[in-house]
């Protein structure tokens, strides 16, 4: 027996092992895979590239050519395949999500003030949506947009409006809204990005309060993370980023995407980067200097995580940068030591119904 308990210790003490690996495990960073969008000639080229998605099944690479009113698709391989939307958006497409279940794309149509949406092949089904207009912010119409896991629900931000609506996205009809204009907890000001994980609570990227946001489904404010440093928002070369900018300070975020740990990857926008927090807010790393040319963004607008890949739209150098989720090192590790615990588990199982035989 008191072998038994000398073991039931160790395997005790390798699970407190496995347990602070796999703390450690969602340590990682993001290194360069490729740039989409030529610099010059058609149809390649992307004029302010901004929202990005990827379609389910052929994988290609979806984006708001909001210059030229278009949404522009490209292989993995960042080749050009092929456009559409120029003769229905009204003007400026942002936002773009797809619909899982019917594979069909929401667009967000800020000129237009409405939600366009298209079929797998790019023909146009229908429009939708009222957003508030006639404020004087940067931009107004849909914002970010996002599904519930059911996909039976469509979140979009009224930015200019400071709410989140939910929508019916077959019907287009308007279900409910969520928030009111502050800084306080559960409000908003000019919300630009939406993700939902799969528990069904809200992620929201705040542009004019430089914040992160996770709400509930009712619209309660679970918490809030991002260090606000909040400048006007003006594009303008001649205003470079402040020195004293640290890891966590966010200034005008517009979007931000959920990957499959809901890690939570942010486009601080005015900082032209991106940066990494985990599901309760805590810093990461960052993605601010690639070996590209120019090899740093300008104005990073658009985040999509999908597959291990972050695909990121650099608004003012008109492309969109690819990156590779990489695990450090101790991530792998504590991989291999959570496979150990699994063992041992079964290990410990094994050793008791040996000891209960004996007794």
């Amino acid at each position: 027996m008191e072998l038994g308990k000398k073991m039931s210790l160790a395997l005790t003490g390798t699970g407190f092992m496995v347990l602070a690996a796999a703390g450690e495990a969602q340590s990682f960073e993001l290194t360069l895979d490729k740039t989409i969008g030529s610099q010059s000639g058609e149809p390649g080229q992307l004029a302010l590239p901004q929202g990005v998605d990827i379609q389910e099944g052929s994988e290609n690479i979806y984006v708001a050519d909001s210059e030229k009113d278009r949404i522009a698709v490209f292989n993995q391989q960042g080749e050009f395949q092929s456009d559409f939307g120029q003769d229905q958006i009204g003007d400026e497409p942002a936002p773009l999500t797809f619909n899982d279940e019917t594979g069909q794309l929401f667009v967000g149509d800020v000129g237009g003030n409405e939600i366009d949406v298209f079929n797998p092949d790019g023909t146009y089904d229908r429009s939708f949506g009222e957003f508030t207009v006639g404020t004087e912010r940067p931009f107004e119409g849909p914002a970010g947009m996002a599904f519930t896991p059911d996909s039976e629900t469509l979140y979009a931000a009224n930015y200019a409006g400071d709410e989140i609506l939910k929508f019916d996205p077959e019907t287009g009809e308007q279900l409910d809204s969520i928030g009111v204009r502050g800084d306080e907890a559960g409000q908003l000001y000019g919300p630009a990005a939406i993700d939902v994980s799969e528990s069904g609570n809200l992620y929201v990227s705040e542009q004019l309060n430089s914040r992160i946001q996770v709400l509930n489904p009712e619209g309660e404010s679970i918490r809030t993370f991002g260090e606000s440093r909040f400048r006007p928002v003006r594009p303008s070369s001649s205003q470079p980023v402040p020195a004293d900018i640290g890891p966590g300070d966010l200034s005008g975020p517009v979007d931000l995407t959920l990957d499959e740990d809901n890690n939570v990857y942010v486009a601080d926008t005015l900082n032209n980067r991106i940066q990494a927090f985990d599901s309760q807010g805590n810093y990461i790393t960052q993605f601010k200097e690639f070996p590209a040319d120019p090899p740093g963004y300008f104005w990073t607008v658009g985040a999509k995580y999908e597959n291990g890949k972050l695909y990121t739209s650099d608004f003012f150098n008109n492309r969109v940068v690819v990156a590779d989720k990489v695990p450090e090192p101790s991530s792998v590790l504590g991989t291999a030591l959570l496979g150990i615990g699994g063992a041992a588990v079964i290990v410990k199982r094994r050793l008791r119904q040996k000891l209960a035989s004996r007794s």
